[in-house]
């Protein structure tokens, strides 16, 4: 599938970088999502979070010690 990038104030958005609540940069994310599967905006897209170009996302808990829950797994799908 091809996408055409997302245009931002802060330049073109190429991919979602998805981190867990554990990690150090999870604080500075665009998106954080819970276990239950809720979505709360932390940054808005037009600012830029860890990393250039990519829309931030962190998953709730510590994939070093579990999983994510298939719930929030779930809520990362796009375009449905």
């Amino acid at each position: 599938m091809v996408t055409t990038p997302k245009q931002t104030g802060r330049g073109a958005v190429r991919f979602a970088l998805i981190h867990h609540g554990a990690c150090a940069v999870a604080g500075r994310c665009h998106h954080r999502i819970a276990a239950s599967g809720q979505v709360v905006a932390e940054l808005a897209e037009t600012e830029r979070g860890p990393h250039a170009q990519s829309v931030a996302i962190a998953l709730a808990g510590d994939f070093d010690v579990e999983a994510p829950s298939a719930t929030a797994v779930g809520r990362l799908v796009v375009g449905q």
